[in-house]
């Protein structure tokens, strides 16, 4: 823009200073981005004339290639920043299959100014004010002159050529409406990645922070039901600062991405952040946020709602609530908040200790810090599924925590997911567990890890084919997900289709050919395939990549080539009895002796197994080295305690 405008204007309850670039409604500073600003100059500089969508995009991008879409997203920020729609406009007038025009009333403080448009009725109130009265009707398409007209002619000539627009808007309703599309339609943007924000310089990295911010924006925007958005286990990778965040979002197959840069000098931080359109690789949108540190929560709601904005999602009250709501006003229990999130993510059994360090940092910071209570739970419930702690130690504690988190927010869908988490893996309660995924996904709907975990409850309970659905559903909302990938060989392994079993591990493989778990799982369906040279083989890749040590490797081969099979499960079982102090499930050494085809120590590990509570216990119907133990009276009795379906 040539910032020809230069004094100030004011239309309805705004006033906008070009020379300061701001915008104010009722004495108050309004949030508009520096090309929606340029784009409102344009059509006020235009004083009510129809301006094409192609004389817009030469005036406010002059010079650069852009699409119409991005008009398209300019337009629909403005009708946002000045409260109205394109159906009821107060402002700005869509011409259809032409352009647009500006029918507001506004004042223009300058002297000796007259109007320069002839489709204006001129009232000169004195030299320093000229109020310019645009006119209502719909389009009005007058030749240039040199003069104005006289009243008498002007009202002719607008009559005719008013007479004539009606005409030709039936036409183009008729003949030509194919042309016509609502210029607040943003480009198809269904799906989203939220990149890992990066430092300006190297040397300023703040991990937690950089993560954190994407992980907040995350759930801020998992709240929209039309928006699919990528979990932070899928977008963890793409941390290094030389990461090209289309090529991520390519391979996230999203449609857009958004990722930003972030700066911070002591108290004081800098966000830059930028929505791009995959496909094209065109940018959506732009905007820098200046704050202090301890204001970094109205950045991270000024962005998800400009986002929001930006792909013109219908919201409803629910969802503008969770939009706008933050879980603490401490910037302190924040941070702590972040580095509970940030070592929860590895996973590791030292990740998941230091990760509940933090989470009760934040919760000593802020008592009732809703999000931070979840976070302990998830961790605790996590130390207790992956056999981290023994059940005892880690469930009670997890149960003491999400109770707390839904007493403070009983919409919080994070919690929901960890009691049913708790409830599957700890009360071996399926049925309540159901309850509380549903009421996750009612909050969340497209949140993936729910899905996943609510896939295997559903498989434990023997209902394979909404196992498969769920699961399938979770991949495609995560598709390069090994863990999500992986648990849908295992739904269709425990559903008995050991052949989709295999090829599932086999894309698994294809993501990552070094993920032992995928060889453990593929063995054992090519043994239940009658096919132990392939499984035996596979098993031993699988060891070899989670690190086993080459002397039990080694005792395992001796093993297998002395006795076959069963010598390899039974010093199988021996190992897994001898942890290096850490709790070993009892359950994954029934799993053992199940396998060595030796059913009395099987069920008697499956009774110690029960008296501690493992979470395995639930998948006992599912496992399918417990086909064998089926018909034993122990074993059915077992399932009945549990409280499995017969």
């Amino acid at each position: 823009m040539n910032g020809a405008l230069q004094n100030n204007i004011s239309f309805g309850e705004f006033e906008l200073d070009p020379s300061r670039r701001k915008l104010c409604r009722g004495g108050e500073p309004v949030a508009i981005n520096a090309k929606t600003f340029d784009l409102l100059v344009f059509f006020i500089e235009k004083k009510g004339r129809i301006v094409t969508k192609e004389e817009v995009l030469e005036a406010v991008w002059k010079g650069q290639f852009v699409e119409e879409a991005n008009l398209s997203v300019q337009i629909s920020a403005l009708r946002k920043a000045l409260g109205e729609s394109k159906t009821n406009p107060r402002f700005l007038l869509t011409i259809p299959g032409t352009g647009y025009k500006f029918i507001a009333d506004f004042t223009k403080e300058n002297e000796g100014i007259v109007a320069e448009d002839e489709n204006e009725e001129i009232i000169i109130e004195s030299r320093k004010s000229v109020r310019f009265a645009a006119r209502e009707e719909t389009v009005a398409i007058a030749p240039s002159q040199t003069k104005p007209p006289t009243a008498a002619k002007s009202v002719s000539r607008k009559t005719i050529i008013a007479l004539a627009a009606l005409v030709l808007l039936a036409f183009s309703a008729l003949a030509a409406y194919r042309f016509f599309s609502p210029e607040e339609a943003a480009p198809q943007i269904k799906t989203i990645a939220v990149l890992p924000f990066k430092p300006l310089l190297m040397e300023n990295r703040n991990e937690s922070l950089e993560m954190g911010m994407a992980d907040t924006l995350i759930a801020k925007l998992s709240n929209f039901r039309d928006l699919s958005v990528r979990p932070v286990s899928a977008v963890r990778k793409y941390a290094s600062l030389e990461q090209d965040a289309v090529a991520a979002g390519r391979e996230q197959r999203v449609d857009a991405v958004l990722d930003g840069q972030i700066q911070q000098a002591g108290e004081k931080i800098r966000v830059t952040v930028r929505l791009i359109r995959v496909a094209d690789a065109s940018p959506v949108w732009t905007a820098q946020f200046d704050e202090k540190m301890t204001d970094i929560f109205a950045v991270q709601d000024s962005i998800s709602e400009r986002v929001a904005g930006v792909l013109a999602l219908k919201l409803s009250g629910e969802e503008k609530k969770r939009l706008n709501k933050r879980y603490t006003e401490n910037a302190e229990a924040y941070r702590s908040y972040l580095l509970g999130r940030f070592h929860f993510a590895k996973r590791t059994r030292e990740s998941m200790a230091k990760s509940i360090e933090y989470f009760e940092r934040a919760i000593e910071k802020d008592p009732n810090y809703a999000l931070a209570y979840a976070g302990l739970a998830g961790a605790y419930s996590t130390m207790g599924w992956n056999d981290f702690l023994a059940p005892h130690d880690a469930y009670p504690k997890a149960k003491a925590a999400v109770g707390r988190a839904l007493q403070l927010d009983e919409a919080l869908a994070e919690a929901h997911a960890v009691a049913g988490n708790i409830k599957r893996g700890y009360d071996w309660n399926l049925a309540e567990a159901e309850k509380s995924y549903r009421r996750a996904l009612e909050l969340d709907p497209n949140n993936p890890t729910t899905h996943h975990w609510y896939g295997l409850n559903m498989a434990f309970a023997g209902r394979h084919e909404e196992a498969v659905a769920l699961l399938r559903r979770a991949r495609d909302l995560d598709p390069l997900s090994l863990i999500i990938n992986k648990s849908l060989g295992d739904v269709l392994s425990f559903a008995r289709r050991c052949d989709e079993g295999i090829e599932q591990f086999q894309r698994v493989l294809e993501l990552d050919p070094n993920f032992p778990n995928a060889y453990r799982e593929m063995g054992t369906c090519y043994y239940f395939k009658n096919m132990p040279d392939r499984a035996i083989e596979e098993w031993f890749k699988g060891l070899n990549l989670a690190g086993t040590e080459s002397a039990k490797i080694e005792k395992l081969q001796k093993a297998y080539k002395n006795s076959g099979m069963k010598g390899f499960w039974l010093e199988m079982a021996e190992q897994t009895k001898r942890p290096n102090d850490a709790y070993i499930s009892s359950y994954d050494v029934a799993v053992c002796y199940a396998a060595a085809s030796d059913k009395q120590r099987a069920i008697e590990w499956l009774e110690r197994a029960y008296k501690e509570h493992s979470s395995g216990m639930v998948a006992i119907k599912a496992e399918l080295w417990f086909d064998s133990l089926a018909a034993e009276p122990q074993f059915v009795e077992l399932t009945r305690r549990v409280g499995l379906p017969l």
